[in-house]
């Protein structure tokens, strides 16, 4: 289960970088959808993932969004396989648990 603790917890492995690369987690059956995508170049698109279990998390890719839009737009309810990080988004006060979409398929 992917928390806050947990999160903390991958900490410990930090500094990621050249030679020490950043844990990665993979995740079957999900389902995209509230997309939104913004940024200067349009390019950071945050939506809710829900996998087959029926929890909901929010995801954020950062790069190609257009490509992520079609991805999605095609599937429609259909479910895909993501390549994720997960990290703490803390923003005015607020923190989140954000899923950081690395790849997806």
């Amino acid at each position: 289960v992917i928390s806050e603790e947990l999160v903390n917890q991958l900490r410990i492995l930090e500094p990621c970088g050249n030679g020490n690369s950043r844990p990665v987690f993979a995740q079957k059956g999900v389902r995209a959808f509230q997309l939104n995508v913004f940024g200067k170049n349009r390019n950071v698109c945050k939506c809710k993932l829900e996998d087959s279990e029926g929890t909901v998390m929010t995801g954020v890719l950062f790069g190609e969004t257009e490509g992520f839009e079609h991805f999605v737009g095609e599937r429609k309810s259909d479910t895909f396989s993501i390549l994720y990080h997960p990290v703490l988004n803390e923003f005015r006060g607020r923190k989140e648990l954000e899923l950081v979409i690395d790849d997806y398929c």
